[in-house]
């Protein structure tokens, strides 16, 4: 039995808004290239969890979140400038 959890596409509400991000990893990470792909590791409601493809590139995002789950749109941009997101 595979417990693997599988990524899908993101779940409606739970969006990533890209462009801060994609500024925020080109900066971060020398050399990354190519156009942002991201899905959904769909177990998590406490814990939103991201996997972001740029190039050869894998990485892996974890929003907290409340522990209500989330009605509107995520804002990892929000994360991003206020020193939240690790890498």
């Amino acid at each position: 039995m595979d417990l693997t959890d599988k990524t899908t596409m993101v779940r409606q509400g739970e969006e990533l808004d890209l462009k801060p991000v994609e500024q925020f990893l080109k900066d971060s990470i020398p050399g990354l290239t190519g156009e942002l792909k991201v899905e959904q590791f769909p177990s998590g409601y406490s814990n939103l969890t991201y996997l972001v493809e740029a190039g050869d590139k894998e990485l892996v995002f974890e929003a907290q979140i409340n522990k209500t789950r989330i009605k509107g749109k995520f804002d990892l941009g929000k994360m991003v400038s206020r020193g939240k997101l690790e890498i």
